[in-house]
């Protein structure tokens, strides 16, 4: 991911416990980088829908 961010790439970061603004791609403005957030932390609560959903905004087939 953040390879990726440095070299401009679109990247799509899914976070559960760890925070974005620490360790999300950078910079965080950027309009290439998108981040997903697992509510209150807990991935298992992070629906695939959701993720999917977010995936096909970020990179349209």
């Amino acid at each position: 991911m953040h390879i990726a961010a440095a070299m401009g790439v679109p990247v799509l970061g899914v976070f559960g416990p760890t925070s974005p603004e620490l360790y999300g791609p950078f910079p965080p403005t950027s309009p290439k980088n998108h981040v997903i957030c697992a509510p209150g932390g807990d991935l298992s609560k992070l629906p695939a829908e959701d993720v999917f959903e977010k995936i096909t905004r970020v990179f349209p087939l």
